[in-house]
């Protein structure tokens, strides 16, 4: 009876040990996808705090796909999970609270793959053959071409239950700008001192090959990259207008004319008109018209991580990339308007001057047709050329 008495305790710790035990266990890989997100450089937080840092459709898009459907290359995988943050990218980067998608795991320790892209606003998924919504292919609404900085992550994260995104040593997804930005300036020429210039109607149109329709998403690179899908000719489809008020310029002051967010590459076709005037009644005024290709001549520095491509390799010096932004300046002149350029970092600053083909109106009469410049530098009255300016160091972008 003693020994009795001794053995049913442990039988019934050992039991209750083992029932313990199987109620644990899956509580215990039951977690919560939870991931960091971050803006990386190239000052993608400028679109953070103008557009998504507010509730709604404006904010990032997070994508969650089952990582045996991506590798397996399913020609239309399906994510298990599109969620929408209610924060900036940027509010969740460390040592922030990570983002919550209050969604567990997949049982069995499967492996999950996190994407994203920026913003909701302005950009739908396209349609799989059968029914669905095809996350391999953003389209931009007609509204919002030029106008939309779209965000692409640039590093695929992967985590599971046993390994999850938020772990210590876990990646942060990061945002990157994935299109160029295209500034314009206008400023009078610092030698017309006792010269008053008033402008207005500053219109300016990329052509229909600068401008990005769509994100598509790279399987190799795995990320969104910008395209065009052009469907027709090459024409202007978008015109960024200042309006009908007259302005004035001034030699110690630069104005803000606008800015467009266009496809990365090698040049840049742009249609411009102005009319300029001397009195602010523009009782005399002319109307200044040109089209001209931006070209550009960029140093790079194999020795500046900025200037290196995503295999490593230089970028090249006469390309635009996604992330770069560049300012060019209408430098009001006696004899016309010339175009000056440089790169600079997204938020402020640069260091490289861009050779660019000025402008000059035919006649002195008001002709409302420029010619262009075809050689590289500053344009005489001429159309001769005269110095080339250079490069004068890598930008910090």
């Amino acid at each position: 009876m003693k020994r009795t008495c001794i053995i049913l305790p442990v039988v019934a710790l050992l039991m209750s040990a083992c029932s313990a035990e199987k109620e644990d266990g899956p509580v215990a890989y039951a977690r919560t996808m939870m991931l960091y997100s971050q803006a990386d450089g190239n000052g993608a937080g400028d679109y953070d705090s103008a557009a998504g840092g507010s509730q709604g459709s404006d904010g990032a898009v997070f994508l969650f796909w089952n990582f045996g459907d991506v590798i397996s290359e399913q020609e239309y995988p399906v994510p298990m999970l599109v969620s929408r943050p209610p924060m900036n990218i940027n509010s969740y980067s460390r040592p922030n609270s990570p983002f919550n998608t209050e969604t567990l795991y997949p049982d069995g320790g499967l492996r999950v793959m996190a994407t994203g892209y920026a913003p909701d606003s302005g950009l739908a998924p396209g349609e799989i053959p059968g029914g669905g919504e095809n996350y391999l292919e953003l389209s931009l609404d007609e509204e919002g071409i030029c106008v939309t900085d779209m965000l692409t992550t640039v590093n695929t994260i992967v985590g599971s239950a046993t390994l999850p995104f938020d772990r210590a040593d876990g990646e942060q997804m990061k945002f990157r700008h994935a299109l160029s930005r295209i500034s314009f300036k206008a400023r009078q020429d610092e030698s017309m001192e006792t010269t008053r210039i008033f402008y207005r109607r500053v219109r300016i149109s990329p052509s229909d090959g600068n401008i990005a329709r769509k994100l598509v998403w790279n399987r190799d690179a795995g990320m969104y990259e910008a395209h065009n899908d052009i469907t027709g000719p090459d024409d202007f489809p978008y015109t960024l207008d200042e309006g009908e008020n007259a302005r004035q310029l001034t030699p110690n002051s630069t104005n803000n004319v606008g800015q467009l967010y266009l496809m990365p590459g090698s040049s840049v076709f742009i249609k411009v008109t102005i009319t300029r005037s001397e009195d602010v009644d523009f009782e005399e005024s002319e109307d200044v018209t040109f089209e001209t290709e931006l070209k550009f001549n960029i140093e790079r520095n194999a020795g500046d991580p900025d200037d290196l491509d995503r295999d490593g390799s230089l970028k090249s010096t006469s390309q635009i990339y996604a992330g770069e932004a560049y300012t060019f300046t209408l430098l009001f002149k006696e004899d016309g308007i010339e175009l000056t350029g440089k790169e600079c970092a997204w938020e402020n600053g640069g260091s490289i001057i861009i050779p660019v083909y000025p402008i000059l109106p035919d006649d002195a009469d008001g002709g409302s047709q420029g010619g262009t410049d075809t050689g590289n530098g500053t344009a005489g009255a001429d159309g001769g050329a005269d110095d080339e300016v250079t490069g004068n160091g890598g930008a910090g972008i």
